[in-house]
């Protein structure tokens, strides 16, 4: 009697199993086939020259897609985001194809340029880590995010060695696995605001721009 029972145990667990690995495949395979990812890879833009400054800059992974987020003090930025050849942002950079992400602001607060953030010629420093700004590990499509080019524009102080920052733009590179949709925008808090480029983990068919 004892053996019949066990029989009869396991012959549930493994119906049991039999049932429910479809069900989460299909879930799986239902979930991707319903990213709301059919977006394009042309040129996103807007134009808003802003004071900043720039204060950073993060990744977070999605479910559909791979989030890279700049933060900003102040009014949210013009923008300019694109594909560009594998050469084209100046940086080699890990993956197949590059993002250019030129923010119309500068990383240092306009009217602000002191001798401990500047260089020899007035020139804003850029961080240590500037090739690898933000630790990837773990991502399906971003590869690399980092500070490509910066420009400024600024004004001597007399009779001092350095110059005050009067406006300026900066450029990031991210690496991308392969040549896929993205989206851009921006989200505007009181104080502090945020340009978010998200990049599509697969491309979808049918898709055109």
């Amino acid at each position: 009697m004892r053996r019949t029972w066990k029989s009869m145990v396991s012959a549930v667990v493994v119906a049991l199993a039999a049932t429910l690995l479809p069900v989460s495949v299909a879930s799986t395979a239902e979930a991707a086939t319903h990213c709301r990812t059919h977006w394009g890879s042309s040129v996103e833009k807007q134009v808003r020259a802003v004071d900043g400054p720039i204060t950073g800059a993060r990744a977070v992974r999605r479910g559909c897609f791979d989030r890279v987020i700049i933060n900003l003090k102040g009014t949210a930025p013009g923008y300019r985001v694109r594909y560009v050849s594998r050469a084209g942002v100046g940086v080699p950079l890990r993956g197949r194809t590059q993002l250019a992400v030129l923010v119309q602001s500068s990383r240092f607060q306009v009217g602000q340029c002191f001798p401990v953030v500047c260089d020899g010629v007035g020139g804003p420093l850029l961080p240590a880590n500037w090739r690898n700004l933000i630790n990837l590990t773990g991502f399906r499509t971003v590869r690399q995010v980092a500070i490509t080019e910066q420009r400024w524009s600024s004004s001597p102080v007399p009779p001092g060695n350095f110059s005050v920052i009067t406006g300026g733009e900066t450029t990031y590179g991210i690496g991308v696995r392969r040549r896929l949709p993205f989206r851009v925008f921006t989200r505007q808090y009181a104080t502090t605001s945020q340009l978010v480029i998200d990049v599509a983990h697969r491309r979808h068919r049918h898709h055109h721009r």
